[in-house]
């Protein structure tokens, strides 16, 4: 066992030399900068993960250092965001006021819209309101298929003089001042179903033939020599075909076509045809991407790169190599920094509220100690949302929580970045419910070839994320026994519609379920969250205390944890096998079992930190 326990140790510090990436970035002729679904983590992830330590000002240096480089080569660089910039951290307010102030620092060519900017009215509201976000773009904020509803009617936009309709500018030109070459930009979102009535999101294919895509793809409105699509959708969402073959219809199977894509959270590439190609650059500020093309319209080049965010490597990536080279943060990249940290102390986002035993994984299944699901679903919801009623069940979508609680320290904003949705009030959805039909509901809505409203969940269960969509607070529901049905306000009516269906398809009406919803509790998850919080996970310093008698396991999973990071500092530095072999044995004798257990979960750790790309997304919704 010790023998193949060092051998794959081995294998790992050869991997992590292989892998190890130059920092100089591939400039061509055309270039751009992305930066896609950050849902408010403009500060970073420092304070619990120091490998992605960069914060919106750093991007901003990076930015500005790159721009003084691709023009003193007689480039074309342009700086993108693709959508999603609410729902995350405890910036992100509603509405986003506070936020916007940092976004609107950022020098942005082109902007698309997110479905998250969506969902509320109040946001809609907010961002579109006379000399607001929108229009503090100046014609930037591209949105080809979303449109602002007018009453109770639905604007339609195949005359092309009402494009005055549209939430933000149906498509843009892009002129780059040192090669001359114009670059024609759309802003797509997936097809949505579930936005604020305030806003219509017009189905991709529909927009294809409209009269203004069809003048503009053609060169009607201006003439261009590429197209950049900014798509708020999977990299290899079927959409992107739509789009793509209307344009080699309709315009040329020559122009280059650069599509930045998003919303499933993580890096991924795809190379459409000869001359076009798809590219996703991760989620929450862990990645700046990086695509670049020559000028050249019958043969281009496409090259790309993902740069972690952190401060090393978005410094190396321009030529500042010493460790930690304070000249790379230009005058506005500080302010940035600063208005940043000034705006969390302002709302009270770095202050302490207790401190967690262990870290509770995101994406940790619902059977293991360390999982975020099982915390909530087992001890949180029956003791403070349920008084221990067994008769009550609680369904949550595996949207519900959006970031792992960290060992150690939990801050405000720790606490909103897993929770983010304070409007999500729990609902009643049914009473008399058999355990049969709940467990049906679920399965139902488990079996993504049946989920049609998002085609970014059906994507982003194909990536590996190890969690069903539904989960119930009671684990092994009773058939014949009969429950009170809840969930968050956000999934009711998908719930509920759910459960009707499969009443109307069982026989018999005796035991049919009463359907509802109704409210149950002006509490959120967040709020049952910060409550227990501030019970069980009680500081002395800024560590754990210990003080409930269901924490008996603590002190042996935070061991647990600590020898796996004393392992990845082994690897990490590639310490000579003797070396590693003899630390090996005396964990092993000192720890026990500990260091068996911990084997693979290090392997695990290892292998999200070393490997070019992100291998499991996080959120989606």
């Amino acid at each position: 066992m010790m023998c193949k326990t060092l051998l794959i140790f081995c294998f790992y510090i050869l991997r992590i030399s292989l892998v190890s990436s130059t920092t100089e970035l591939p400039i061509n002729d055309i270039n751009f900068v992305i930066v896609t679904d950050v849902h408010s983590w403009v500060a970073g992830h420092g304070f619990h993960e120091p490998s992605l330590n960069a914060d919106y000002g750093d991007v901003l240096s990076f930015y500005e250092h790159l721009a003084v480089e691709c023009n003193s080569q007689n480039k074309d660089l342009f700086f993108v965001m693709n959508g999603d910039f609410v729902d995350g951290t405890g910036l992100s307010q509603d509405p986003p006021s506070d936020l916007v102030k940092i976004l609107e620092k950022m020098p942005w060519d082109a902007i698309n819209v997110g479905n998250h900017e969506l969902y509320m009215k109040s946001t809609v509201d907010f961002i579109s309101k006379s000399g607001g976000f929108i229009d503090f773009w100046d014609g930037r904020y591209v949105t080809s298929n979303v449109v602002l509803a007018e009453g109770d009617s639905i604007v339609e936009h195949n005359d092309p003089t009402q494009e005055g309709l549209f939430l933000g500018k149906p498509y843009i030109f892009l002129k780059g001042k040192n090669t001359g070459k114009t670059i024609l930009t759309f802003g797509f979102l997936y097809d949505m179903k579930n936005n604020d009535p305030s806003v219509t999101v017009e189905a991709v294919e529909d927009v294809m033939h409209s009269i203004w895509f069809t003048e503009v793809i053609t060169g009607m409105r201006g003439d261009f020599d590429a197209i950049l699509v900014l798509a708020h959708m999977d990299v290899h969402d079927p959409l992107i075909d739509t789009i793509l073959s209307n344009i080699r219809v309709q315009a040329s199977f020559n122009v280059p076509v650069l599509f930045v894509t998003g919303h499933t959270h993580h890096r991924g590439f795809e190379s459409l045809d000869d001359k076009a190609i798809s590219v996703e650059s991760g989620r929450y500020l862990d990645t700046v991407g990086f695509v670049s093309f020559t000028a050249e319209t019958n043969n281009p080049e496409f090259e790309y790169k993902f740069l972690d965010a952190n401060y090393k490597t978005l410094s190396n990536a321009v030529g500042f190599t010493e460790e930690n080279d304070p000249s790379f943060v230009t005058p506005n990249g500080q302010d940035l920094s600063a208005l940043i940290i000034k705006t969390q102390n302002d709302l009270g986002l770095l202050e302490t509220i207790g401190c967690s035993p262990q870290t509770y994984d995101l994406k940790s299944p619902r059977e293991f100690s360390n999982s975020i699901w099982s915390l909530f679903l087992d001890r949180i919801v029956p003791n403070y949302l349920f008084e221990n009623d067994e008769s009550k069940v609680l369904i949550l979508n595996d949207q519900d929580f959006r970031y792992s609680l960290f060992e150690g320290e939990i801050r405000v904003t720790d606490l909103i970045s897993v929770s983010p949705f304070s409007h999500d009030k729990f609902m009643r959805i049914g009473e008399h419910v058999q355990g049969r039909y709940i467990k049906l509901m679920i399965d139902a809505l488990n079996d993504h070839s049946t989920v049609g409203i998002d085609t970014g969940v059906v994507a982003y269960a194909s990536y590996g994320w190890p969690l069903p969509n539904y989960m119930a607070s009671t684990k092994d529901l009773d058939p014949d026994a009969f429950y009170e049905v809840f969930s968050g306000d956000f999934h009711k009516d998908a719930l509920r519609n759910e459960l009707e269906k499969v009443a109307q398809n069982s026989t018999g009406t005796v035991n049919a379920p009463h359907l509802l919803p109704e409210v149950y509790s002006n509490k959120s998850s967040r709020d049952l969250w910060e409550a227990f919080i501030k019970e069980n996970f009680v500081c002395r310093g800024n560590k754990y205390t210990g003080t409930n008698e269901n924490d008996s396991n603590f002190a042996r999973e935070a061991r647990t944890k600590k020898v796996k990071i004393f392992l990845a500092v082994l690897l990490l530095g590639g310490g000579s096998l003797l070396f590693i072999f003899v630390a090996l044995k005396a964990l092993h004798k000192k720890y026990g079992s500990v260091i068996t257990d911990t084997r693979e979960g290090v392997l695990e750790d290892l292998d999200h930190v070393f490997d070019g790309t992100v291998n499991s997304p996080r959120n989606v919704v």
